[in-house]
């Protein structure tokens, strides 16, 4: 694909170009940055902001971070463009699956709590993918919040 200035670009939101190519120095880095730029639907910055605070991400090879991009959708239920409102809190949990289960799980549980069905934080997990980066009180109390919010919670 051509940019503006006639230069091929390396993939939708990431040129390979001039200030490109000093922004953006290391292949094995933009290699990771076009995968999460193009699965998670984010800006070229979005994408790099979360490789900076999550290097170990780039110990993935491109292949490899585009298939456990696709396993925590698919474990989560959460759509792959919505992932990124997790990854931005953080991205860490990509690469810890057991964690992920065990806060899912207590997302879960947090709705048994709150008298929601099933379906219901299902569906409060989809649209706030980043409940998931929160813990104990806080994600009840936040699950609580939309809950409330939407009408969802069932009254006595």
């Amino acid at each position: 694909m051509a940019s503006p200035r006639g230069q091929r670009s390396l993939g939708a939101a990431v040129p390979c170009g001039g200030a490109a190519r000093r922004r953006y120095p290391d292949a094995a880095k933009t290699a990771r940055l076009i995968v999460l730029s193009r699965v998670l639907g984010l800006p070229a910055a979005g994408a790099l902001a979360i490789l900076n605070r999550t290097p170990e991400l780039l110990g993935l090879s491109p292949e490899a971070l585009e298939a456990t991009l696709g396993a925590v959708a698919d474990l989560t239920g959460i759509r792959p463009t919505r992932l990124a409102s997790l990854l931005v809190v953080d991205a860490s949990l990509l690469l810890k699956p057991d964690v992920l289960k065990a806060r899912q799980q207590d997302l879960s549980d947090a709705g048994k709590v709150l008298r929601l069905g099933e379906r219901d934080v299902a569906f409060a997990l989809s649209q706030r993918p980043a409940l998931l980066a929160m813990t104990g009180e806080r994600q009840q109390q936040a699950l609580q919040e939309l809950a409330d919010a939407w009408g969802l919670l069932r009254r006595i």
